[in-house]
C-alpha cells in the first residue's frame, strides 16, 4: 500500500475525531473509526497516521474487517458502508432499515449489525447484502457478541440480553437478574466464561456459558 501519499498531520485535517471502534485485521495494520465519518489507519504501531474519509451522513458508530482491504462500518440512519480496498472508498449496502446501527461483527463471510428497536441484521457474503434476523424484542441493542458463526449473544437498553446458538436464525432471551439498566459490552474469552457490563456500573460474569450469572460490584458507578 502507498502509505505515504495519504498520511495525515497531526490535525487531522482539522477535524475533530470522536473515536468509537477499532479494527485490527492483522498484528501491523489498525483502523480507527471516527463517528465524524472519518477513518485512521497505521502500519507502524501509530508511529504514522494515514486519514481515510468516509462520504455519508451523521454519526458512525462501529467497524469490523474481513481482512486487510474489506470492512464495513455502520452508523446512524440505517447506514452501512463497505470497502474494499482498505478504506480509501467506500460504497453504500442497503440496510432496510432507517434505525440507529449500533455494533458489528464479522465471522469470516458471515456477520451481524444490531441497532435500535430491537434491530439486528445479517450477512452471509461478507457484507455484500444484510437481511433481519428476529430479535423477538423493540428494544435498542448496544452491544453484540459472537465467540464463532453459530454462538452469539447481543444486550441493550433496560437490561436486554439475547442469546443465539444457530447464528441468529432464533434468539432468545435471557434474563440477568440485576440488569435493569442499559448494557453496552459482551466478551465471552471461552465458550464457558462470559462478561457484560452497562450502566451504572453494571458488571455481570457467567462461568456456565450464561446458563447463570453473578453480579460482580466494582468501585464506579459510571457507565
Amino acid at each position: 500500500s502507498d502509505w505515504s501519499s495519504d498520511v495525515c498531520s497531526s490535525d487531522l485535517d482539522e477535524r475533530t475525531c470522536n473515536m468509537r471502534d477499532a479494527a485490527l485485521p492483522t498484528n501491523s495494520i489498525t483502523y480507527v473509526l471516527c463517528e465524524q465519518a472519518l477513518m485512521l489507519v497505521t502500519n507502524d504501531d501509530g508511529a504514522t497516521w494515514a486519514q481515510r474519509k468516509i462520504s455519508t451522513q451523521g454519526t458512525l458508530r462501529a467497524v469490523a474487517f474481513l481482512d486487510v482491504n474489506r470492512g464495513v462500518t455502520v452508523g446512524d440512519g440505517g447506514a452501512i458502508l463497505a470497502t474494499d480496498d482498505a478504506g480509501r472508498t467506500w460504497t453504500k449496502r442497503a440496510s432496510g432499515t432507517t434505525e440507529n446501527l449500533t455494533e458489528i461483527q464479522m465471522a469470516g463471510e458471515q456477520g451481524w449489525i444490531t441497532g435500535y428497536d430491537g434491530v439486528i441484521l445479517h450477512t452471509a457474503d461478507g457484507g455484500k447484502t444484510w437481511g433481519k434476523q428476529k430479535a423477538g424484542v423493540a428494544l435498542s441493542l448496544e452491544a453484540l457478541f459472537f465467540l464463532d458463526a453459530q454462538n452469539g449473544w447481543a444486550a441493550g437498553f433496560s437490561g436486554t440480553v439475547l442469546h443465539t446458538m444457530d447464528g441468529g436464525n432464533k434468539w432468545q432471551q435471557v434474563k440477568i437478574p440485576g440488569a435493569t439498566w442499559s448494557l453496552s459490552s459482551i466478551v465471552f474469552l471461552d465458550a464457558k466464561n462470559g462478561w457484560i457490563s452497562g450502566f451504572a456500573g453494571q458488571l455481570f460474569h457467567t462461568r456456565d456459558g450464561g446458563v447463570t450469572w453473578e453480579t460482580k460490584k466494582v468501585p464506579v458507578s459510571g457507565w
